[in-house]
């Protein structure tokens, strides 16, 4: 019994004293970075017509001749008429007990209802959504990307 108690209390501060490491690793600045990528590369990918969530082309505009100037031509379908919505995408970094993190996010209520839009196909558009809830992930080639500056801080920690 005082052993099985000995070892939940070892594991319990090695645990402690991982959350802490963690908290210890990652600056701020590297937090930004992250946060900088994630944002940068999910508006590339809008630009270019493609969802930062599957990666897979989002669906042509139905009616491209109905815009002024021929501003949204039929392909890439880059929703930037105006810039205005993209430009609206912003990362937090959030920090806790041991843990850290970074949250993206549409800044201003027209901007989070135009997301609600896109991701819900309002006014019979094509479903477009920007930012990943629930279940799902932003595209792999993302992930790895964030994944290498994950691993280079951690290395870089590791070497002092």
């Amino acid at each position: 019994m005082a052993r099985d108690a000995r070892e939940a209390s070892s594991n319990l501060i090695r645990k402690i004293k991982q959350r802490v490491a963690v908290g210890q690793i990652f600056r701020n600045t590297d937090l930004e970075a992250i946060g900088r990528l994630a944002v940068n590369e999910m508006i590339a990918d809008t630009e270019d017509g493609r969802s930062p969530i599957t990666g897979n082309a989002y669906a042509p505009y139905k009616k491209p001749k109905r815009y002024p100037g021929k501003r949204k031509p039929h392909r890439p379908v880059n929703l930037r008429l105006t810039g205005q919505f993209l430009r609206s995408l912003r990362f937090d970094v959030r920090r806790g007990a041991g843990t850290v993190g970074v949250v993206v996010f549409l800044a201003g209520t027209l901007a989070k209802a135009k997301e609600r839009g896109h991701r819900y196909g309002a006014n019979r558009q094509p479903k477009r959504p920007l930012i990943p809830m629930g279940k799902q992930q932003l595209r792999r080639g993302i992930r790895d990307k964030i994944r290498a500056l994950i691993t280079e801080r951690i290395r870089a920690y590791r070497r002092g």
